[in-house]
């Protein structure tokens, strides 16, 4: 969308919305759950979240109030950070959860001028103004108040830092646990393999299904990237396990060749 945020500055962000949350009550252990898409709000609630020892708990913004309600309440969840535009379903299953505050996300926070300023006009439908109260707070007004100075980093190698819900395709969502060395380790694996890919002749990486992003669904999407793509040379092809079928299906010996390897997770 045309914004850049630098290191520095996701540092000093980071440090404001983490003594936010403490000032909030936060302490070291206790959950903050995320309901958003990929915007920087989430980035930054989440390396605060871990910066003052608490778990990060991720929750799909397309579910239920009843899904929603009962991974609140299975994580023990204290804080919720979500948009502006599911700030009332969160409301209405306050009762449900052990849920204390409720901060609100508008999209076009950080997004550059015109865009930021022309967002809430032309995106009717996707900006939501936030009432504030008791418990319900707005991100952008809340880490404004803070200092963006240096923290103390109270984060653990090994401790709890993530709880991540499955799909519940064969029955209620479970919480996935991980703490920031499983987290580390995925991350240098990808850069491992990414890394061996560049050095063995320019193959291009084409994600079928990014890690943490939601796959294209049915066959369809993924013949349409086999065939779409094969003419771009070969590259890794990255997809979850429930699309691996799918996959073999419809890459033939023809679009194979195009593959230098396939990644499921």
């Amino acid at each position: 969308m045309g914004k850049r945020i630098t290191f520095e500055e996701l540092e000093g962000l980071v440090n404001q919305f983490a003594r936010a949350l403490s000032n909030l009550g936060v302490e070291k252990g206790d959950k903050v759950a995320m309901i958003l898409p990929n915007i920087p709000q989430l980035v930054i609630a989440n390396l605060a979240t871990w910066r003052i020892g608490a778990v990060a708990v991720l929750n799909n913004p397309l579910y239920t109030e009843r899904e929603l309600a009962y991974q609140l309440d299975d994580s023990d969840s204290t804080v919720v950070i979500t948009l502006s535009l599911l700030v009332g379903r969160v409301l209405n299953i306050l009762p449900e959860t052990r849920v204390r505050k409720v901060i609100g996300c508008h999209i076009n926070s950080y997004l550059p001028f015109p865009k930021k300023q022309l967002f809430p006009h032309v995106k009717k439908d996707m900006h939501k103004k936030i009432e504030p109260s008791g418990n319900v707070l707005v991100f952008k007004d809340l880490i404004k108040m803070y200092s963006p100075d240096p923290l103390d980093d109270l984060g653990e190698w090994d401790a709890l830092s993530t709880i991540i819900y499955t799909g519940g395709t064969t029955g209620l969502s479970k919480g996935v646990m991980l703490s920031i060395s499983n987290i580390s380790c995925n991350v240098q694996q990808f850069r491992a393999w990414s890394r061996a890919d560049s050095e063995g002749g320019g193959y291009e990486e084409v994600p079928g299904s990014r890690p943490g992003a939601r796959p294209s669904s049915g066959h369809g999407g993924v013949t349409h990237g086999v065939r779409r793509r094969r003419e771009q040379g070969r590259y890794t092809f990255y997809s979850q396990q429930n699309q691996y079928g799918s996959f073999l299906l419809f890459a033939n010996g023809e679009h194979l060749g195009s593959f230098r390897s396939v990644l499921c997770l």
